[in-house]
């Protein structure tokens, strides 16, 4: 939450210095956290449900 608006300041400031101005919008960075949200919560609870299908005594016996 606190690096949305220091990330859009610090860009806004950076691009005013060219010739060639876009306009930067804060739904930008809203949009690309968002995605990078989803794409780590997938990850995460494929992760999960993949590790509550492995059977745990045949990896702790291979332990002792």
């Amino acid at each position: 939450l606190i690096a949305l608006p220091v990330s859009l300041f610090l860009a806004r400031t950076w691009l005013d210095s060219f010739a060639f101005r876009i306009e930067l919008h804060a739904g930008y960075f809203v949009l690309t956290t968002l995605i990078i949200l989803i794409i780590s919560m997938l990850t995460v609870g494929y992760q999960t449900l993949r590790a509550t299908g492995v059977n745990t005594v045949k990896y702790i016996h291979y332990e002792e």
